[in-house]
């Protein structure tokens, strides 16, 4: 009897003590965990709002040159060609809307101004623009000449710096205005030859067919324009197309 009640304890003990054990083990392996479910999540994107965005480069419009204000198509010019005597004895040539009409001018029948181009670009280095106008003339029946005219301010008109007549078509018409590193004007022209002796142009060329150029290079040197250089350059082409202004060019307008 006292055997039977002696293994009964130590059988209550033993299960009593794996009881123990069991609990333990549980409770060490949920450490640090609790019930709810824990889901990794990626990492939160900003949203917009908390997005700093670099400085972004902004334009600041230039405020106008003061010579752009001036309406050069409604605009008195001197009178060119000096070849021809002006009508009525006016040395001007004056626009309106772009355009002069002039009757009964000697050494022609009719004769048509206009506004060719505007464009500007600080030719003296002041840090102030010029404009660069160019005129137009075409005569009744044929034939066109220009004149390149450059003013700056002086007080709040402009003035004439300088200017440059052109011929008809090869005969030192215009091939091409430009402005090259921001202050050097560069005048192209058509060259052909009169032959007196014939009376007419070298052999193989017309009017219509340059064989070559010039191009010259001005400067302003503080107080006029200077020719810096010339050159006589073949025409590429078979004709004396124009090629451009300076407003033409990517910067200069």
């Amino acid at each position: 009897m006292n055997n039977d009640v002696g293994r009964l304890v130590w059988f209550l003990c033993l299960a009593q003590a794996l009881l123990v054990l069991t609990a333990t083990s549980c409770s060490t392996s949920g450490a640090g965990r609790n019930n709810s479910l824990i889901v990794p999540t990626a990492s939160q994107s900003p949203s917009p709002d908390n997005i700093k965005s670099p400085p972004q480069a902004t334009a600041t419009p230039s405020p106008l040159s003061p010579i752009r204000k001036f309406d050069f198509k409604n605009f008195t010019y001197p009178w060119y060609p000096t070849g021809y005597t002006p009508p009525r004895g006016e040395r001007k040539i004056t626009l309106r809307n772009g355009e002069m009409k002039v009757d009964s001018v000697k050494n022609t029948d009719r004769l048509w101004a206009s506004l060719a181009n505007v464009s500007y670009a600080d030719l003296t280095g002041d840090g102030k623009e010029e404009a660069i106008a160019t005129v137009t003339t075409n005569f009744d029946p044929n034939g066109s000449v220009a004149c390149i005219f450059v003013y700056t301010l002086r007080g709040n008109e402009p003035k004439v710096l300088w200017s440059h007549e052109t011929g008809d078509r090869a005969n030192g018409g215009l091939r091409s205005l430009k402005v090259e590193g921001g202050f050097e004007l560069v005048v192209e022209q058509y060259d052909i030859k009169f032959d007196s002796a014939k009376g007419s142009y070298e052999e193989g060329t017309a009017l219509c067919c340059p064989k070559r150029f010039i191009r010259s290079r001005y400067r302003w040197d503080g107080e006029h324009f200077e020719k810096s250089k010339s050159e006589t350059l073949p025409n590429e082409y078979d004709n004396a197309r124009f090629l451009g202004y300076p407003s033409d060019q990517l910067g200069v307008d």
